[in-house]
């Protein structure tokens, strides 16, 4: 699932571990392992991005 992701100037967007905008967490943003049927999910984004 992707999430939208609303950041102006000087907001910090953190992805390392669930999204976390200007240090506070995004509800319900924790990354997942493994999907519904319990298949591996690859290639999560962690990355921070300052706007």
């Amino acid at each position: 699932m992707m999430k939208r992701v609303l950041a102006i100037g000087n907001d910090r967007v953190d992805m390392t571990g669930g999204i976390r905008i200007n240090g506070k967490p995004l509800p319900a943003s924790a990354p997942l392992k493994a999907d519904k049927a319990g298949g591996v999910i690859k290639g999560v984004i962690r990355q921070v991005i300052t706007f």
